[in-house]
């Protein structure tokens, strides 16, 4: 009995991070991620055509994680006498449970985890071959693998039992990979940016207002916990937006907002905008909580209301991020919903903070097209007035594939209505490196003498500031 893996190499595509025979091309000769893809499935297409079998039946088989084990992540299993190790307890109970006719069937455990993996069957005489298509970024001569790595249900391992013909004596897996090059998006430039001495604990929220000369930052952290009375804003002061008191270590802070223990904020995004009173109004993103303070220390939560056009009421809404502004009467909040979709950037309004309508039927700002620097999803918005119109500041999305990107940059949009938006061309700020994973997140945004101030986070949750010209 055998089980390995062998290469399928054509034209571009070959396995993992290992290269092929002849020289690897660079990454800026490769296609675009569809176009790669596109390449490969006929490449698998081509392999598979006139030979290929129909899938065997298959289950799913729950463990629970381990220390990596030894071995092929394919496993052929011909007989329960084959499963002598006390290692093999627990997959031997679940295979007795199983009606499998050992006379003439034979089990392929399958230990790679890889969900979503388009797979073509092909029995060769006695070998079983699994065709199965992968994609790799190529990140300048270095290869980055982006598929999903495993599967974990209720803190299990998941691995999929292959039913095939008792005639199956080896095992091979033939992986028709596709290698593909992501799109790098040059930014405007003019912008200079800088580090500050500002570190979030854990991945959450800022909100920014420039008022009275100095610059104010509510940071919202649930400070390790979940649920109920977890969630605690934090405020930051600073003369030039780049040395802030009290620093962001943890005993060095006093929350200015606890949230009580019958308010659920979880992880939460917070939005702060001057208010109708002269005050300050805080939107927790939550359930669409609303607080009030005179002079941004001391905060009163509000009870809210949304309207029908937001089915399911508020404890339901959620939202990854959001920003509010008051202008010409009315409160404009953009946000982000969390979902399973690309993010995108939706607009509701209130007249008093309390009531909430939503605008339009869908969102006002949403991805671009493929290859471009928000492919993959629009993001954490920030919206202020200059010059006579709504800007937006916001996180584009891309590389890599549909929920999974792998850089994103600062762009930014402008509208007369706040409705609808012209994109710029190019990105306001772009990743520093071509590592993966080197991203923005949680913006925040205010409109200087020379332009704009903004503030973001890094993969490492340090914020960073950057002046840019409007």
């Amino acid at each position: 009995m055998k089980v390995f893996w062998s290469v399928a190499a054509a034209g571009l595509l070959f396995a993992g991070c290992s290269r092929s025979n002849g020289p690897s091309p660079g990454c800026s000769e490769l296609p675009l991620r569809h176009e790669a893809i596109e390449e490969r499935d006929a490449s698998m297409e081509a392999a598979v055509a006139g030979v290929e079998i129909e899938a065997p039946k298959d289950f799913a088989i729950y463990r629970e994680w381990g220390p990596a084990r030894e071995g092929s992540a394919l496993r052929l299993i011909q007989g329960l006498a084959d499963l002598v190790s006390p290692k093999d307890d627990e997959l031997l109970t679940e295979l007795e449970s199983r009606r499998i006719d050992w006379a003439v069937e034979s089990v392929v455990i399958d230990r790679s985890f890889s969900r979503g993996r388009e797979r073509h069957f092909v029995l060769r005489a006695t070998t079983l071959e699994i065709h199965e298509g992968h994609e790799s970024a190529c990140l300048d001569s270095d290869q980055e693998p982006t598929g999903l790595a495993g599967m974990a249900v209720g803190g299990k391992e998941a691995w999929t039992a292959y039913i095939v013909p008792k005639a199956v004596e080896d095992v091979r897996v033939v992986p028709h990979v596709a290698r593909y090059r992501i799109p790098r998006h040059a930014a405007a430039g003019g912008c200079v940016r800088g580090a500050t001495d500002l570190s979030l604990i854990s991945h959450h929220w800022h909100a920014a207002l420039a008022t009275g000369g100095r610059y104010r930052m509510w940071i919202s952290e649930s400070r390790g916990c979940f649920g109920p009375g977890c969630a605690k804003v934090f405020v930051s002061e600073s003369t030039d937006g780049v040395y802030w008191k009290p620093k962001q270590v943890v005993a060095d802070r006093q929350a200015v907002f606890d949230a009580p223990t019958s308010l659920d904020l979880g992880w939460n995004s917070t939005a702060v905008a001057p208010s109708e009173t002269d005050g300050l109004l805080m939107v927790h993103a939550r359930g669409l909580h609303v607080s009030r303070s005179d002079d941004g220390l001391h905060w009163v939560t509000e009870a809210t209301e949304l309207d029908e056009s937001l089915s399911g009421g508020l404890q339901s809404l959620s939202i990854q991020s959001l920003t509010v502004l008051r202008h010409e009467g009315r409160y404009w909040l953009w946000f982000e919903p969390l979902s399973g979709d690309a993010p995108r950037i939706h607009l509701m309004t209130s007249e008093d903070g309390r009531s909430w309508t939503r605008v339009g039927d869908g969102p006002v700002l949403v991805e671009g097209e493929v290859g471009s620097f928000d492919e993959w999803g629009v993001a954490s918005p920030q919206v202020i007035r200059l010059d006579g119109q709504f800007v937006m500041v916001y996180v584009g999305q891309y590389g890599g594939e549909p929920g999974r990107p792998l850089r994103s940059v600062l762009a930014t949009a402008i509208s007369d209505d706040g409705v609808h938006w012209t994109k710029s061309e190019r990105p306001l700020l772009g990743p520093r490196s071509e590592q993966v994973g080197d991203v923005f997140h949680s913006p925040s945004v205010v409109a200087d003498s020379d332009g704009l101030r903004v503030w973001f986070a890094d993969r490492m949750n340090t914020i960073y500031h950057a002046r840019c010209p409007w």
